[in-house]
């Protein structure tokens, strides 16, 4: 099963993610603020970690954090934007994915479904090489 945090303030993104990730049967926590979100992602491993990069302050940095750090280094990251910081920004600081506000179950479903294809295979070739002694 997918494991998969949000850190955002708005309810809105919340919903909309939450509805999309049941229909895929992932696990979703969620995080409200800054301090919050960096105490979850030191604590525990998540295949997808998606930060309201626009309105959580700090957004930015904790993907940069994030992305430095060890225990969740490899996770599919989404960046969430309010148009503050354009789809270019977001990749560069290291987002594998961006959805723009207002974020749409359509939208939200397929950026999810494609990270999900892409855990699932990184899942398999791990076992794949652990079972060839690499």
């Amino acid at each position: 099963m997918l494991k998969a945090l949000l850190l955002t303030r708005d309810q809105e993104v919340v919903r909309v993610v939450r509805g999309v990730l049941e229909a895929v049967t992932a696990e979703l926590e969620t995080a409200t603020c800054t301090s919050q979100g960096r105490q979850t992602i030191s604590q525990r491993k998540f295949d997808a970690i998606l930060v309201d990069v626009d309105d959580v302050q700090d957004g930015c940095r904790v993907i940069r954090e994030l992305r430095a750090g060890n225990s969740n280094n490899k996770s599919i990251v989404f960046a969430i934007t309010n148009h503050i910081t354009s789809v270019t920004d977001a990749f560069e600081i290291g987002a594998n994915f961006v959805l723009q506000k207002p974020v749409s179950p359509e939208r939200a479903m397929r950026s999810l479904r494609a990270a999900h294809g892409l855990v699932s295979r990184d899942r398999r070739q791990r076992q794949m090489n652990a079972g060839l002694g690499r």
